[in-house]
């Protein structure tokens, strides 16, 4: 014999199942998704490069003969933190492609400050990055395709993202790229 559907009987599964769906999209969050395709993790930072651009061959003159990289870098200091860190730029950035060190312009000087004691208070930490070609070799074995290995490092922990020249664009990534 089939139950009588009331109103009332109606009104609780609606709201049982409008809360079941609402949960399973908290729920899904609640997964570790990792980081953006140009994000690392380095220690008890997340790391993103974007707004990258080469000023390398023929396309835009660089600030060295052989041309550079500039990009912008957002170190944004996880929960899982000390407190107040300090640690300083110089060193804490360096490239190569192939087997060619590229020399870094910015940043050389200051440092990184962040915390977790007073909520978002110095959490994210933004800076320019400049990096330049120092010869023609390396300058051309990117202009062929050879990505820029791009080593952060913070604290001696050490994350690694690929800066990449697609057509007329540096494309930043935390995957090696094929080829």
């Amino acid at each position: 014999m089939a139950e009588k559907m009331t109103r009332r009987t109606f009104m609780k599964s609606a709201a049982a199942a409008a809360v079941a769906v609402s949960l399973s999209g908290v729920l899904t969050g609640c997964g570790s998704s990792g980081p953006a395709q140009n994000e690392v993790r380095v220690g008890a930072f997340i790391v993103a490069v974007y707004d990258a651009k080469g000023n390398v061959g023929g396309t835009v003159l660089g600030s060295g003969s052989n041309g550079s990289i500039t990009a912008t870098v957002k170190l944004t200091y996880s929960s899982s933190g000390k407190g107040f860190v300090e640690y300083p730029y110089e060193g804490m950035f360096t490239a190569k492609v192939k087997e060619n060190q590229l020399k870094t312009l910015k940043p050389t000087s200051g440092k990184l400050q962040a915390s977790n004691a007073f909520g978002p208070y110095k959490k994210e930490n933004v800076t320019q990055l400049e990096l330049q070609f120092d010869n023609n070799e390396s300058s051309g074995a990117f202009l062929d395709g050879a990505p820029v290995e791009l080593t952060i490092n913070v604290d001696n922990a050490k994350g690694m993202l690929y800066l990449t020249r697609v057509e007329n664009r540096v494309v930043v990534t935390n995957t090696k790229p094929v080829g």
